[in-house]
Order: structure tokens, then sequence, then C-alpha cells
């Protein structure tokens, strides 16, 4: 698992009922969530570590990181915030 996939994963934790999905690693940068009905859908991170839909590009959730290009580090997301849909 990368990092960006552990990050993706934190995330699920804390925003999901871990007993009602599954999910699968792709690649270096995506998780498939799949739930108990065979809904789906594959999550993926920007630059600014926001939780976004690998297909469409919507965010869905925007990270406490920086958001300026300037204040970019190494640092990973610890919380997201839920963008209203």
């Amino acid at each position: 698992m990368t990092r960006a996939q552990e990050c993706i994963y934190s995330y699920i934790r804390k925003n999901f009922v871990m007993e009602s999905i599954s999910l699968v690693l792709i690649g270096r940068d995506k998780v498939k969530i799949t739930d108990k009905n065979g809904d789906h859908m594959t999550l993926t991170m920007n630059l600014y570590g926001d939780i976004m839909d690998a297909d469409s590009g919507k965010i869905y959730a925007v990270s406490n990181l920086p958001h300026e290009l300037e204040k970019i580090g190494p640092e990973a997301p610890t919380d997201w915030r839920e963008v209203d849909r």
C-alpha cells in the first residue's frame, strides 16, 4: 500500500462503515470501494490531499493541508472536510 492509498484508507475508515464495504487497491494511487449492493466508486487524491472520484475528478472532501503550491510539503493529510454536493 502506497502513502496515497494509506491516506485514502484513513479517510474511508473515518467516513464509511467498514463492515459494509470491501476495498481493492488499484495501481499506486487509487482505492476501489464496493458496497454490499455491488455499487462501487474509485477514490484517489489530488496534489493537496483532497479525496476525489478517480473517474470524474469530482472532489468529495478537502484535506487539512495548505492549498497553495508554495506551501506543499511532505506532510500527509490527517483530516478532511466534506464538500457540499
